[in-house]
């Protein structure tokens, strides 16, 4: 075994790819925050700064960080069916036998599922919310633009509608006075 030559009081080398083949193993299995992991399992670095920082540094560690995100969104996923299917708790039994809602626990367990509803949208493709918007022309082509003059316009109009134009127009000369 090699004597470590680094002065007394120096941070402990760590081996980058097995502190983070390990990490990202918890981040895909647990709940656990990155800070958790790193300030209670042994032999990994205490700063998060120095963890992302590796992360940023290198594509293949960034990869596997992503993946882990999404396995943990997967994890979650199944928590979220356990939690929703828990009935224990559900209803308190009273003294003289009567069951009674217990909408603390049923408002806590549907805080649970958001909580990790939103986590999974942030950390996971495959589970986080997909908006498009895509405009297109006729038949599904492209947009065609045309530059129109106001007379062309005025063509276009009826004579109540251009008289309507006429009547905003003034109130609006009215107001900028």
């Amino acid at each position: 075994m090699k004597k470590d030559k680094r002065p007394v009081g120096a941070p402990p080398k760590f081996d980058r790819n097995e502190v983070m083949d390990r990490a990202f193993e918890i981040i895909a299995t647990s709940e656990r925050s990155v800070e958790d992991i790193l300030k209670n399992e042994p032999g990994m670095p205490s700063s998060t700064t120095s963890f992302f920082n590796w992360i940023n540094e290198s594509p293949e560690l960034m990869e596997k960080y992503t993946r882990a995100q999404e396995m943990r969104a997967e994890y979650q996923a199944g928590l979220i069916i356990a939690i929703a299917d828990d009935k224990s708790n559900d209803y308190i039994t009273m003294e003289d036998g009567r069951q009674i809602v217990n909408h603390e626990h049923i408002q806590r367990s549907k805080l649970r599922i958001e909580t990790r509803q939103w986590t999974m949208s942030r950390y996971s493709r495959k589970f986080g919310a997909k908006t498009t918007l895509e405009h297109t022309g006729k038949d599904g082509g492209p947009i065609e633009h045309k530059d129109v003059s106001a007379s062309d316009l005025a063509k276009k109009l009826s004579r109540e509608e251009l008289e309507q134009m006429a009547i905003l127009a003034e109130k609006i000369q009215k107001n900028d006075t």
